[in-house]
Order: C-alpha cells, then sequence, then structure tokens
C-alpha cells in the first residue's frame, strides 16, 4: 500500500510540473544527429507513425540518464550496459533523489516521446511519462526501480 502511495505521489507531482511546464510554451524537439546512430543498427519496418525515423531516414537514439532509484550497490552501471548493448547512447549514470522507487519509470524530457517509448520498450515497461522541466540535458531519463531484475532480462 505504501509503495502504490508513492508512485501515486510521485506520478502528481509530475503530472503538476507537465502542467506547469507547457504552459510557459513548448520548446522544439531537439533534430536527431545523424552521427549518433550506430553504424549497424536497422530501422524496423513495422514501426507505428509515432515511432517512425525522422524525414531523414536516421532514428535518433537520444541522449539517455541512468539514475538508480532502488538503492543497490551497481544496478546502474547494469542497466547502462543492458541499454548500450541495444543501442542507446547513455550518458550519464548517478543515483536518483532518492532510492524509494518502487517501479521503473522512463521519463521523456522532451516533447517527442518515441525515444524514450523506445527505452521503455527495451525495459519491458509501461511506465513512460513525459517531464519538462527546462533543463533538457539528456533526452530520456531512467529511474530504477526495486523491480530492475526484470527490466534488464
Amino acid at each position: 500500500m505504501r509503495d502504490t502511495l508513492v508512485l501515486l505521489l510521485f506520478v502528481a507531482l509530475i503530472g503538476g510540473a507537465i502542467l506547469a511546464g507547457g504552459r510557459r510554451g513548448e520548446q522544439p524537439a531537439r533534430a536527431p544527429d545523424p552521427a549518433a546512430q550506430p553504424p549497424s543498427a536497422e530501422v524496423p519496418t513495422d514501426l507505428p507513425p509515432e515511432d517512425r525515423p525522422a524525414d531523414n531516414g536516421v532514428p535518433s537514439i537520444g541522449s539517455v540518464q541512468v539514475l538508480n532509484g532502488c538503492g543497490v550497490d551497481l544496478v546502474g552501471e547494469r542497466v547502462v550496459d543492458f541499454l548500450r548493448s541495444r543501442g542507446f547512447d547513455v550518458k550519464d549514470v548517478g543515483n536518483a533523489p532518492s532510492w524509494n522507487y518502487p517501479e521503473t519509470i522512463v521519463v521523456s524530457r522532451t516533447s517527442d516521446m518515441r525515444n524514450a517509448r523506445r527505452v521503455a520498450a527495451a525495459l519491458s515497461t509501461d511506465k513512460v511519462i513525459m517531464l519538462r522541466t527546462g533543463d533538457e540535458s539528456y533526452d530520456v531519463v531512467v529511474y530504477i526501480g526495486a523491480d530492475y531484475q526484470e527490466r534488464i532480462r
């Protein structure tokens, strides 16, 4: 019950931040970086329209930050290795503000949710939200929860 309340509080806080960010006006999403695409990555042909590559044919893999929110040593590094092996550009790993995350959450820091959905799919989670705070240093931030073992199989 406590874990559910913590998750609900987190979602409520994020929802408020999203609404506040929307009132300030939308900033354009970053253009895909063709150099960021690994040479061996293939573009799936069965993607839904919202997940298809940009007009230049090169899918953006985005920049990803991984934050340990479960408190288990070296989990961040394990998730980084997992995501990099699947072609994601993980730029940073660190600790979340707390270690009370019951579930892994994938946060899109841009209005383009494609990269966040791709990361979430790789981690087999449907916990994807958009949170724009004005500091879009990364396209996607992964908060690792206590369910991390299920996410990196």
